[in-house]
C-alpha cells in the first residue's frame, strides 16, 4: 500500500537501494547525488582558518584521478569548529566547502582528495624548502653553503605552503642553502654539498 509519494528536488543518481530492503521509521532511504559540478568538503585546521576566506581559489588533486589538478573556489566556511579524533590524536578542524568550477565525468561522490587553498601570492619571490629553515625562539635561520662551509644567517619568512616558504630578508638569489641535517649544523661547519634530485615532470591540468 502506497502511503506517501515524494518528488526529487533535483536531477541526479541515487545511492545503492534494493527492492525489499528493511527500513525503520525515520531512517534515510537514499541520497540523491545531484548532477553538475561537485563540491569538496575539506577539513582546515583551526589555526589555519584565519587565512581562509570565501572567494579564494583552490586546487584539488587526488590519487583516484592522477595527473589532474581541478580548480575550485571556496564557497562556504562553517561557523563551528569540529573536534576529530584519529589514531589517538585529537584535532580541531573547520569544514570548508570548495566548489569545482566545472563538471568532471571521472569524479564520484565520496572520493578522497587533497586541497590546496591559495591564501596569498607573491611575484618574483625567493622560495626555499621549509626544511631549510630552523627556528630559535622567535627568530628564523638558514645555513648558506659557500666554499664547503655553512654560514648561519637570520632570515625573515613570508608566505608559506606545506613544503616551501618565501624568504623576504636574509637570502639572495643564487645562494645555496642546506636542506638536510639542518639541526646538526653549526656556524662554520664543513659540509659536502650534494645536487638536488631532478624534479618530476609536472602534472597536466585536468581536462
Amino acid at each position: 500500500v502506497i502511503q506517501q509519494l515524494g518528488s526529487a528536488p533535483t536531477t541526479g543518481s541515487t545511492t545503492p537501494l534494493s527492492v525489499g530492503d528493511a527500513v525503520t521509521p525515520g531512517e534515510v532511504l537514499f541520497t540523491i547525488a545531484g548532477s553538475g559540478p561537485m563540491v569538496v568538503k575539506a577539513q582546515v585546521d583551526e589555526q589555519d582558518i584565519i587565512n581562509v576566506h570565501v572567494g579564494q581559489h583552490a586546487i584539488v588533486t587526488g590519487e583516484d584521478f592522477p595527473g589532474h589538478s581541478l580548480p575550485g573556489i571556496v564557497t562556504n566556511i562553517a561557523a563551528v569548529v569540529l573536534q576529530v579524533n584519529q589514531a589517538g590524536n585529537s584535532a580541531k578542524n573547520v569544514e570548508t566547502t570548495i566548489s569545482l568550477q566545472r563538471d568532471y565525468s571521472f569524479l564520484r561522490a565520496g572520493m578522497s582528495c587533497d586541497v590546496d587553498i591559495v591564501t596569498g601570492s607573491a611575484e618574483e619571490a625567493l622560495v626555499v624548502p621549509l626544511a631549510a629553515i630552523s627556528d630559535d625562539g622567535a627568530k628564523h635561520y638558514a645555513f648558506v653553503i659557500k666554499d664547503k662551509k655553512a654560514t648561519r644567517v637570520e632570515v625573515a619568512k613570508g608566505l608559506a605552503s606545506d613544503t616551501d616558504v618565501v624568504i623576504t630578508k636574509g637570502l639572495h638569489a643564487g645562494d645555496v642553502v642546506a636542506t638536510t641535517n639542518v639541526k646538526q649544523l653549526k656556524d662554520g661547519s664543513v659540509v659536502k654539498a650534494q645536487p638536488a634530485p631532478s624534479p618530476s615532470p609536472s602534472s597536466s591540468p585536468g581536462s
